[in-house]
C-alpha cells in the first residue's frame, strides 16, 4: 500500500469504499477518473491504479489476502480496513457469491419483454399475439450473452407455472 499517501482518515475510508463500489460494479473507470481530484490525486491514472489494486484485494475471498494487505500497511490503515470490511460485508459477500456462481453458470442481469400483435392480411383474419423475451446474461466478468425467445399465451402460462414451482409459490396461471 506504498502508493497510497493519504493522511486523512475520512478520505482513506472513502477511497476504500470507492474501491468496493468499483469491485461490485457500481462505478466504472470514467466515473473513477472524474472524482480522483476529490481524493487528492493529481493523476487520474494513479487513482485508477490504486482503486483497481485495492479492489483486487477485496475481491479475493480469502482472509489471507486481507491479512496480506494489512501486513504491508500501518496499524491505523489496518483498523480502517477492518471497519470498511465490516460496514460493507453484506455487499462483498453478495458479490463474491455471484462471482463464484458466474464461473459455473450464466447469471441473468436484466431482462426485456415486448408484446406484439401480429396481423394477417385482409382476406384471412390470421392474427396472433407473440411475446418476445430477451434475457441479458453474464458468464464471467467479461463475457455477456443475450438470450432471445418468443412465446405465445399458452407457452407463457406454462413458463410462469414452472417459475412459480421453482420459487415454491402456488399460483394457477392456466386461464
Amino acid at each position: 500500500m506504498e502508493f497510497l499517501k493519504i493522511n486523512n482518515k475520512e478520505v482513506m475510508i472513502e477511497v476504500l469504499h470507492h474501491s468496493i463500489d468499483y469491485l461490485i460494479g457500481n462505478l466504472e473507470d470514467q466515473q473513477s477518473i472524474r472524482i480522483c481530484h476529490k481524493f487528492g490525486f493529481q493523476n487520474p491514472d494513479d487513482f485508477l491504479h490504486a482503486t483497481r489494486t485495492i479492489s483486487k484485494y477485496f475481491g479475493n475471498s480469502s482472509e489471507s489476502a486481507i491479512s496480506h494487505m494489512a501486513r504491508f500497511s500501518s496499524p491505523e490503515l489496518t483498523g480502517l480496513l477492518a471497519t470498511v470490511i465490516a460496514a460493507r460485508h453484506p455487499e462483498l459477500m453478495d458479490y463474491l457469491k455471484r462471482y463464484e456462481c458466474s464461473n459455473d453458470h450464466p447469471l441473468i442481469e436484466s431482462f426485456f419483454w415486448d408484446l406484439r400483435l401480429i396481423l394477417g392480411d385482409n382476406f384471412s383474419r390470421n392474427t396472433r399475439q407473440a411475446t418476445t423475451f430477451v434475457l441479458y446474461c453474464r458468464q464471467t466478468n467479461t463475457k455477456h450473452n443475450k438470450l432471445v425467445f418468443e412465446m405465445n399465451k399458452k407457452q407463457i402460462c406454462k413458463f410462469i407455472t414452472v417459475l412459480n414451482q421453482a420459487l415454491g409459490t402456488k399460483k394457477d396461471t392456466d386461464k
